[in-house]
């Protein structure tokens, strides 16, 4: 639940071992009515149920032990329960504890003397934990030579074990993740093992009754099929919750995660204080948004996102124009706990920037899918008295709301305003502006122009040192030339 230039070493490998050793811990697997023929016991299914719902001691002391698992399988609920407590309290002490905890689970299964096709897959689990651990304390190479080993001991245990599903399931998992990383940086094929054979009719089994509806809930994240016209699932379990909930916190829905929540029947977990205060905040309900970013702030089990509740209370200062002093956020920032959250680690830079409080509340309200209210702001400013700084914001801004209104013609305008060679390149908001052009003339069927404005972002990226918007517009490129 955790970019430098895409050709920085750290930086490739740090983004395929993100995606494939979260991908592969949470087996995302796709919805199927197949017939089952194979299936956790109905006695591990609940224990991974009581742990999925954090049934269990959050601030356990790091120095103590786990319970050791009974069973080869129930090394599953216990790893899972070392990954949820390391994942939600985000603390260095306890992300060292989990790496000793599931070393000695790896150490005790390795002495057994068992090696079925349930070892194997159990195994390889263990090995995926490790890879994710190494990620988050920024080990990448270690991270990928264990990755490897993985994939390496995957493939050959489908060879051996053909029948058991899990392992289909992790393979597909892993395909997914190669194919994804691919497309992040077509340099990494050069890096990256070639695909795992697997049988689409085991892929198609439903092999876990109280995981199953997790791993379809991780499926968002990676594949993004996901209808926003549909009703939410019923989340059956708090983790379960947690990702729709931080899935649309990233997609930027929060009437979802008001759906969700009002079907939250779970235990609190440190981080909800936070979802739903940045849900309010990008609603515009500031009072409900500081009663809840405050709670987060004195949350004592998590110091995962404290900096960005700060970042919270920063932004509504500017809006309701309570004259924020920078120095005095600085202050408190330097008083909250690190974290490697990507929330965290922006908020950092987003503390150190003066904002327009017009312009902000329009970015926020669009954040939380209120575009008319957001567009109502940016139409009653007057652009020949705006700042030069803020110029280029302020047609970007209403450039992307017309676009995300799919007032396509109206969107071009503002963007055309937005890209003028005059106004100078500020962070992505040209390259944003150049792709959503090339993605409004894609629809339109007319390639010549969508090409040269994914050109144009592409180049607008480089010089803003934005990855993300570059790898997006390398895709659109390959995609007109297949």
């Amino acid at each position: 639940m955790i970019s430098n230039k895409g050709g920085n070493q750290p930086t490739k490998l740090r983004g395929i071992v993100s995606v494939l050793c979260i991908m592969a811990l949470l087996l995302g697997l796709k919805p199927t009515a197949a017939a089952q023929t194979w299936q956790y016991p109905k006695t591990l299914d609940s224990k991974i149920e009581r742990v999925l719902n954090l049934e269990f001691n959050l601030t356990l002391n790091p120095e103590e032990p786990i319970n050791s698992p009974i069973t080869t399988l129930d090394n599953i609920p216990v790893s899972l329960q070392i990954m949820i407590t390391t994942l939600l309290t985000g603390t260095k002490e306890r992300l060292a504890w989990a790496t000793k905890e599931n070393e000695k689970l790896i150490s005790d299964l390795v002495k057994t003397e068992e090696k079925s096709a349930i070892w194997n897959y159990v195994y390889i689990r263990l090995l995926v934990n490790k890879t994710m651990l190494h990620t988050m304390q920024s080990e990448y190479l270690s991270a990928f030579w264990t990755f490897y080993k993985t994939h390496n001991l995957l493939s050959a245990s489908i060879k051996k074990h053909p029948n058991l599903v899990p392992l289909h399931t992790l393979a597909d998992l892993f395909n997914k993740g190669v194919e994804i990383s691919s497309e992040y940086d077509p340099m990494l094929k050069l890096l990256l093992p070639n695909a795992i054979k697997t049988d689409s009719i085991l892929l198609k089994q439903n092999w876990s009754v109280s995981e199953k509806p997790l791993f379809d809930a991780f499926y968002l994240f990676f594949i993004k099929d996901y209808d926003p016209l549909n009703p939410c699932p019923t989340p059956k379990t708090k983790v379960e919750q947690l990702v729709y909930t931080i899935y649309f916190l990233n997609t930027h829905n929060p009437s979802k995660i008001a759906e969700i929540e009002k079907s939250a029947q779970f235990k609190h977990a440190p981080i909800d204080n936070f979802i739903q205060g940045w849900s309010s905040l990008t609603t515009g309900n500031y009072a409900q948004a500081r009663q809840y970013l405050n709670a987060h702030l004195e949350e004592k089990n998590t110091v995962l996102y404290k900096r960005s509740s700060l970042l919270g209370f920063y932004f509504m200062d500017i809006i309701e124009n309570k004259k924020p002093s920078k120095s005095k956020h600085q202050e408190q920032l330097q008083q909250l706990p690190k974290s490697n959250a990507w929330r965290d680690r922006m908020a950092e830079k987003e503390l150190t920037v003066q904002h327009n409080p017009q312009l902000l509340k329009a970015r926020l309200l669009c954040d939380g899918q209120k575009y008319e209210e957001a567009l109502s702001i940016l139409t009653s400013m007057n652009s020949k008295t705006i700042e030069t700084d803020n110029l280029l914001e302020f047609h970007y801004r209403k450039g992307r709301i017309l676009f995300l209104q799919k007032k396509y013609n109206q969107a071009l305008a503002e963007y055309q305003n937005a890209l003028n060679p005059t106004i100078a390149t500020k962070s992505y908001y040209k390259p944003q502006a150049a792709f959503d052009c090339g993605e409004i003339y894609r629809e339109r069927k007319d390639s010549t122009n969508a090409v040269k404005h994914y050109k144009l972002s592409l180049e607008q990226a480089n010089k803003a040192n934005r990855n993300d918007i570059a790898v997006k517009a390398n895709a659109a490129l390959r995609a007109f030339k297949n």
